[in-house]
């Protein structure tokens, strides 16, 4: 390697003052343009320049870097964070089912009761208390699910189940095309 090509793959292998920072500000909200604007690019052509950053070859290795780093500080934690946990915890909403909630006689089980993916499909419960005549007490509940569409959507689009992109394949050449198109016009 000449001496040339040693400064110019170190040059892409070392990050400046300001890449650092980008990539410092970048791992707070995943928001390359902000990122950019915080990190001391101008703010008119931030816009551009916060994607640009983020396909450069040094900044790809700090950022995959930070995100190994901070996978391996939540795992140390006890906490899982794995493709595999977020895919479980997906499919538990898409593949819930309501009736899991109920006891035989239709009566809601209480939430402590509940297993792990019932529990999980849960967004929210809101349990109302009346009194009435004589004593009577009233419990009302309203069970609110998590997403089961928007789980289904993201199982399929994790298993490529479709696209959405559109591909497009032309059998002629463009300049035979554009030939035939100005013959049109005349």
């Amino acid at each position: 390697m000449t001496k040339s090509e040693r400064k110019k793959a170190d040059k892409q292998t070392s990050l400046t003052d300001k890449q650092k920072r980008f990539c410092e500000e970048y791992a707070k909200d995943l928001n390359a343009t902000q990122a950019a604007i915080r990190a001391g690019y101008a703010e008119k052509t931030a816009y551009s320049s916060g994607p640009r950053l983020l396909n450069h070859p040094a900044i790809k290795q700090e950022l995959a870097e930070r995100t190994k780093q901070t996978m391996q500080e939540l795992s140390t934690k006890g906490l899982d964070i794995s493709v595999e946990k977020t895919l479980q915890a997906i499919a538990q909403v898409a593949f819930s089912d309501i009736r899991t909630m109920f006891d035989e006689n239709g009566d809601l089980i209480p939430p402590k009761d509940w297993d792990d993916d019932t529990a999980a499909s849960v967004a929210a419960l809101d349990i109302t208390t009346t009194e009435r005549a004589r004593g009577e007490v009233k419990h009302v509940a309203k069970i609110k699910s998590a997403d089961r569409l928007r789980a289904l959507d993201m199982l399929a689009r994790y298993h490529s189940l479709y696209s959405d992109s559109i591909h497009v394949t032309l059998t002629d050449d463009l300049a035979a095309r554009l030939r035939r198109a100005k013959e049109r016009m005349k």
